[in-house]
């Protein structure tokens, strides 16, 4: 039976812009409608149902609203004793879109800003949220950085360099133009009221959900989660309730740590099957990544960025310079892209479909994606092959230096 289709974020426990220093969004309207079996993919042993409706049909409408998103929503069918990899395709709401008219370092000072210093600042008490800004217009569209500081009318943020915005010859407009403000993801909001989760009433030997996370600052293939996370529902007597990290339970609560938007997670469901489901907002920008090439091969854990089924031409992975095509199908010297079967069962999965960009120099299929266990079945260049909330690791060639690649997904639909 054909692979259930769903997606999910980046996470910034660690951050790829500490390992880079160690090396030298105005939206559509859509509408919402519950999960019926006449939709055009929903599969009852599908894990993953997006649902969203009319992107284009209120176009019209949504060009006079400023920060109001199109929303949709994903629902994630966690079968019972399985791992399932996770990725949040929607984006909280939007707090503010503006337009970038100076770059002092990394201080951006935004028109029409009247905020209070500090506001963006996660410091868990008055502000529980840390924030970030998408760059919606310039030459850096799609990308995000954390935002570290704010004053009334500007934001400082954390690029993924050693070198500043300024001093890497980032300017306004050209550069960053317009920008966005979305507070991330964190548990406590990707799991209102533990829905879609069950609890653990003993932290010390888990026997709810596990949610883990790689870090992407890992080195090589294959790597296993490094960080992993429990809710704890009180009752042990030696935690309050809450999140917690599983290597560092008395190290307090992260209901509130920031998921990044372009870092998948694992779902452990150690229970009976859980259905989660995600709300929010529709992006309407390109979505950007880095993505890391190194010395040897290198697994990098991104998402299927959008609420829509996406083939591979929609992902432009090729076409963005960030992956490399192979000249020879039978034995790839490219980069490959490793997909999950949604549909699967059980605990460490591994990627059940394997992916290559040919150059066509072979003489044998012409220039496309292929299936690499079934090079001669054709090309899927431009079948839906990930769906919504789907989970995807670009394994990347190894090559002469470390060096990071941009990849940027311009959006397969019209806001």
């Amino acid at each position: 039976m054909k692979k259930s289709n769903f997606e999910v974020t980046k996470y910034s426990h660690w951050g790829k812009d500490e390992y880079i220093n160690s090396l030298a969004q105005a939206v559509p309207n859509a509408i919402l409608q519950p999960p019926t079996s006449n939709l055009p993919f929903h599969n009852p042993m599908n894990k993953l149902i997006f649902t969203l409706l009319s992107l284009g049909a209120l176009a019209g409408i949504v060009k006079a609203q400023v920060t109001t998103a199109a929303v949709g929503f994903v629902n994630i069918n966690a079968a019972a004793n399985t791992d399932t990899r996770i990725s949040v395709p929607l984006t909280r709401s939007v707090i503010f879109n503006g337009q970038v008219s100076a770059i002092v370092g990394n201080e951006l000072t935004i028109n029409g800003a009247s905020w209070t210093a500090g506001q963006f600042v996660q410091n868990g008490t008055i502000q529980p949220d840390a924030y970030y800004i998408r760059v919606t217009s310039g030459s850096l569209t799609g990308k995000w950085f954390t935002i570290n500081a704010n004053t009334a009318t500007s934001v400082t943020v954390d690029p993924a360099n050693a070198q500043s915005l300024q001093t890497q010859g980032v300017v306004a407009p050209s550069g960053i133009g317009a920008v966005s403000i979305f507070p991330f993801w964190t548990l406590s909001t990707l799991f209102p009221s533990q829905s879609g989760i069950t609890a653990s009433t003993n932290p010390f030997a888990p026997n709810g959900t596990l949610i883990l996370f790689n870090n992407p600052n890992a080195i090589g293939t294959n790597v296993a989660p490094s960080i992993t996370y429990l809710y704890h529902d009180g009752s042990s007597g030696f935690l309050a309730a809450g999140w917690y990290d599983v290597g560092n339970l008395f190290g307090g609560k992260v209901d509130n740590a920031p998921i990044a938007p372009d870092e998948h997670f694992v779902m452990r469901n150690s229970g009976s099957a859980r259905t989660m489901t995600i709300t929010g907002g529709v992006p309407t920008t390109t979505q950007s990544t880095d993505i890391l090439r190194n010395t040897i091969t290198q697994d990098n854990p991104v998402t299927q960025p959008f609420p829509v089924p996406a083939s591979p031409s929609d992902l432009k992975l090729f076409e963005s310079g960030a992956f490399t095509a192979s000249s020879n199908v039978f034995a790839p010297e490219g980069d490959l892209l490793l997909q999950f079967d949604t549909a699967a069962t059980g605990y460490n999965l591994a990627p059940s479909k394997t992916y290559l960009y040919h150059n066509g120099s072979s003489g044998f299929l012409a220039a496309g994606w292929y299936d690499v266990g079934s090079l001669f079945s054709g090309a899927v260049t431009t079948t839906k092959l990930f769906v919504p909330g789907e989970a995807l690791i670009i394994r990347k060639a190894s090559g002469a230096t470390q060096q990071l690649v941009s990849w940027g997904a311009t959006l397969p639909y019209t806001p």
